[in-house]
């Protein structure tokens, strides 16, 4: 049964770098007779003005997570340094120094992992902030459908195209037009929704822990009652 262009369940694209705009799929008309429109992901991710502005918002953050890090590092490789001339003067060797070396590689290592985490959550807010323009992509997909398209896929999802069935201008055209606000978040809002939630999960562990040791007090003094029971009812029988 031929079904007409305007019934698109959902559109989409998935853009390079993970960045997932919509689910791709759309409802096809007729399996012989639909016709297929392309993509460009690249392209999009690129020059579409909503992705732009994101992009250069996640270049500020990463930027300045950049400079906090190389003033890290500076004052690591000073204390490195003020370290090895401390054994080498000694003249006691770098066995003698052992606690000292073993707190300064830890130290390394959780400022190493500090910045992994903030790159993540960087990684985090960009990721929401894209899923704002979720709602305009899926309309100008739904417009390209209308206009006799059953199915628009990933560019890199097909082996040939012809230019004709490229509609990456005609979408960007589309996007660019729209009137788009976007907030990006701070990043620093995630880490301590992921305090709360870590707090809370500890919480909960440590309030079942308690009722476990509570359940099994209250198992063991009921044993003991029992005990005592059995014993005082042997003693009057003696």
């Amino acid at each position: 049964m031929t079904q007409k262009n305007n019934l698109i369940q959902k559109g989409g694209i998935v853009l390079a770098v993970g960045i997932s705009l919509v689910a791709l799929t759309c409802c096809l008309r007729d399996s012989h007779t639909s016709k297929v429109g392309v993509l460009d992901n690249q392209r999009v991710f690129k020059e579409a003005t909503v992705f732009q502005i994101i992009a250069a918002e996640e270049t500020k953050y990463l930027n300045a997570l950049m400079a906090r890090q190389t003033e890290d590092e500076k004052m690591l490789t000073r204390e490195l340094s003020e370290l090895e001339k401390k054994i080498k003067d000694s003249k006691k060797g770098q066995d003698a120094f052992a606690k000292e070396i073993s707190v300064f590689q830890q130290k390394v290592s959780a400022y190493a992992q500090k910045y992994q985490v903030q790159k993540q959550l960087i990684a985090k807010a960009s990721m929401v902030a894209r899923q704002q323009a979720d709602p305009f992509i899926r309309e100008v997909l739904a417009n390209l459908g209308q206009s006799g398209y059953d199915v628009i896929v990933s560019k890199a999802q097909t082996e040939y195209i012809s230019e004709k069935a490229d509609l990456t201008n005609r979408f960007l055209k589309q996007l660019n037009e729209k009137d788009i606000q976007i907030s990006f978040p701070n990043p620093a809002q995630f880490l301590v929704a992921q305090t709360v939630q870590n707090q809370i999960s500890q919480q909960v562990a440590q309030n079942t822990t308690e009722q476990q040791i509570d359940t099994s007090k209250e198992n063991h003094s009921e044993k003991e009652v029992k005990q005592k029971q059995i014993e005082v009812k042997k003693s009057g029988v003696k």
